[in-house]
């Protein structure tokens, strides 16, 4: 699976998205480790029967913005196969 990746972005293990710092939270905002949300995320998709058979993760310098790739097999069904992508971000925006 190949990410293609802009302005800076960096691929990274999922190992190492590990161990990226995550900013202090404020009162007004509670910045969420990426790896918190790409394991919430893997944990539903197995509960709902669908297994992970690639993945690419990436990240912006600093570590602020996330992007991943995860292409899905799902266990109900012989054949087909779909992906997720996400692009979360702890960065405080108004948008």
């Amino acid at each position: 699976m190949t990410l293609c990746l802009h302005t800076g972005g960096e691929e990274i293990a999922l190992a190492d998205l590990r161990d990226l710092d995550t900013p202090a939270a404020t009162a007004s905002h509670v910045p969420i480790p990426h790896i918190d949300v790409v394991d919430m995320v893997r944990y539903a998709l197995g509960f709902h029967g669908h297994d992970i058979v690639e993945e690419a993760h990436a990240i912006t310098p600093g570590g602020d913005r996330y992007f991943g790739l995860l292409s899905l097999r799902s266990r109900a069904r012989t054949a087909g196969r779909a992906s997720w992508a996400r692009r979360p971000t702890r960065k405080r925006a108004v948008v």
